[in-house]
């Protein structure tokens, strides 16, 4: 399992979006010193991520995954309450 902090330029993450409710892809598009702005695939959407030690980052409005699996597994757990 990839660290966030180990991403590259190119790397895919996954991100549930818990406002709407929805699943995405975002890929690495540029790297900073601390920072890693991600581009989602569906809806557009750019954000910046600091750099984590760790594999899953939950904040109020979403959950970065490295994990493909894992991302799934807590989308359909989500999906399963609401």
């Amino acid at each position: 399992m990839k660290l966030i902090n180990d991403l590259k330029l190119g790397d895919k993450v996954f991100v549930i979006n818990k406002s709407d409710c929805t699943f995405d892809i975002a890929e690495v598009v540029e790297l900073l010193d601390n920072i890693i702005k991600l581009q989602c695939y569906l809806n557009n959407y750019t954000f910046y991520l600091w750099k984590y030690q760790e594999s899953k980052h939950d904040t109020p409005y979403k959950i970065i995954f490295t994990d493909e699996n894992e991302a799934v597994e807590e989308f359909k757990f989500i999906l399963s309450y609401n």
